[in-house]
């Protein structure tokens, strides 16, 4: 089974970075990562994490061989990434509702 979504933020931003500004403007928010600032010379390894994603669906099939389907799920990710040499640990929690719509012909 082929899948396709896009996701929409239901709440605001919880990072301590404010906006989003181009390198010309302003070098202390230049940067979208969640936290604390980091500089872009340092090395930052992704060590991975672990992903769920539990959900409940269900299809209605019309009499014209196509089907609706909807399921709804909670998604939790947890990320970590960490520089030995300047001994900086940045460890990410995402908790997400998701909320799918199909169509199937």
């Amino acid at each position: 089974m082929l899948q396709a979504g896009y996701q929409i933020p239901i709440e605001g931003s919880r990072t301590k970075v404010g906006n989003v500004y181009p390198t010309g403007y302003n070098i202390d928010y230049s940067s979208f990562w969640p936290g604390p600032s980091v500089s872009y010379d340092m090395d930052l390894k992704a060590k991975g994490g672990i992903l769920l994603n539990p959900s409940l669906g269900i299809m209605w099939q019309t009499r014209s061989n196509v089907s609706f389907t909807f399921s709804a799920g909670y998604r939790f990710h947890r990320l970590r990434y960490n520089n030995k040499e300047k001994k900086y640990d940045l460890n990410v929690d995402y908790n997400r509702l998701s909320l799918k719509l199909g169509l199937i012909f």
